[in-house]
């Protein structure tokens, strides 16, 4: 080692001075870092400051009719508490004709139904509108529910009934913007399915047949199967439910027992349509409108005598909970988002 007179003020061995600058590099690195880091926070201020708010999910709607007004069916679009059965009005429509077949769109915040007139409906939940397009039908066609897979993508049932004399449905997919249908699975049906949910694990639409089979329309192959449901007697199935695992569920009635109708829900087996009761209910009213809160884990549904009900998976109990100002009107399908 050797003595120096090191620039920083003070006299160093060689081996001192250059540790020295070695440290005041180090800080002067550091500093530059730490400036770059402020800059590039400070140019990420416009997209940080105000993050887009998620949408609420878990929220129910329905279509409630009003008969009072004038002579003409009005419906409101309606969200409903699922706590104390109040409503909300949303959207007022001009229109003079029952809403159907309601599904929900997240990727644009819209409600889809059809309208008894021929039109695709859709309800924004983001501005309160609603607008129309035509379903492009003539002659003797018709569509039943609509069903929308995991992309969002719309489906529904065509039927024609100027095919013989047998009802064929056919499954196509719309076109959301223009009304356009594209045939994808003709069957050989000669009734109208019903109760129809997707199963986003299989990528298949399921429905019910009348005759009391479970229908399996898989959009991968564009192919359907079914299977019994195994009914006997005075029994049947009211529309189908599938939770967020793809497990399946359906109301069974059974008018044979007294002069009641006593719907019980039940778990379907999808491979071969056994059915294992869940809940059993004292209910003498018919069940309609069902759709899965994946939040509560329940089943919510509408009775004729106009009850908002909650089928609890977690618990296998219900409750009920009475819907508010229906006089002169009446609920259509829920639809929840």
């Amino acid at each position: 080692c050797y003595i120096c007179f090191c620039k920083y003020g003070s006299f160093f061995t060689d081996w001192r001075c250059k540790q020295l600058k070695t440290k005041i590099m180090l800080k002067k690195t550091m500093m530059i870092t730490l400036s770059l880091m402020l800059f590039a926070c400070s140019n990420n201020d416009d997209t940080t400051e105000n993050p887009t708010t998620p949408s609420a999910e878990n929220e129910i709607f329905s279509f409630k009719g009003d008969d009072a007004i004038g002579t003409s069916y009005v419906p409101r679009l309606v969200k409903i508490n699922q706590t104390n059965g109040t409503t909300t009005d949303l959207i007022q429509t001009t229109l003079g004709e029952s809403i159907y077949g309601s599904v929900y769109n997240k990727a644009t915040n819209e409600i889809i139904g059809i309208g008894n007139n021929d039109k695709l409906i859709k309800f924004n939940l983001t501005t309160n509108t609603y607008t129309s397009v035509s379903l492009n039908l003539t002659g003797d066609f018709g569509y039943e529910d609509l069903i929308i897979d995991n992309n969002n993508n719309l489906y529904a049932f065509k039927f024609d009934d100027a095919i013989g004399t047998s009802y064929i449905p056919r499954l196509v997919k719309i076109n959301q913007a223009n009304g356009t249908a594209t045939d994808l699975i003709q069957t050989t049906l000669g009734e109208s399915p019903y109760g129809f949910v997707f199963n986003k694990g299989t990528n298949e639409i399921l429905g019910i047949g009348k005759n009391d089979k479970l229908l399996k329309f898989n959009l991968n192959t564009n192919t359907f199967s079914s299977v019994s449901l195994n009914l006997t007697g005075d029994f049947g199935y009211e529309d189908l439910i599938i939770d967020n695992n793809n497990n399946l569920y359906a109301f069974k009635f059974d008018d044979a027992i007294g002069t009641s109708y006593i719907p019980r829900l039940v778990s379907l087996n999808q491979t071969n349509g056994t059915a294992t009761d869940l809940i059993q209910t004292t209910l003498g009213a018919s069940v309609y409108g069902f759709v899965y809160n994946k939040g509560t884990n329940e089943i919510i549904a509408i009775t004729t005598n106009d009850k908002l009900l909650k089928f609890n998976l977690t618990t296998n109990t219900y409750s009920s909970v009475n819907l508010s100002n229906t006089t002169d009107g009446y609920y259509e399908n829920l639809v929840i988002n």
